[in-house]
């Protein structure tokens, strides 16, 4: 399921304020790794990241098209 999918699922109600830290975090720890690696991602969207359950919630970008 990507982060466009749970929003809708949610009735497009939004999320509560610790599981927007979470994605935020995640989502900013994934920009931190491909600015280290001097990549440039200008398609950043909530269609673009998956997001994952295993016992807590990950959050991982997903699309490198070129």
């Amino acid at each position: 399921m990507n982060l466009y999918e749970l929003i809708k699922k949610n009735n497009f109600q939004g999320f509560n304020i610790p599981l927007i830290r979470r994605f935020a975090f995640s989502i900013l720890q994934c920009l931190k790794v491909l600015q280290k690696d001097r990549i440039i991602h200008c398609d950043l969207k909530p269609v673009s990241i998956a997001v994952v359950r295993e016992g807590l919630m990950l959050h991982k970008h997903c699309t490198f098209g070129l």
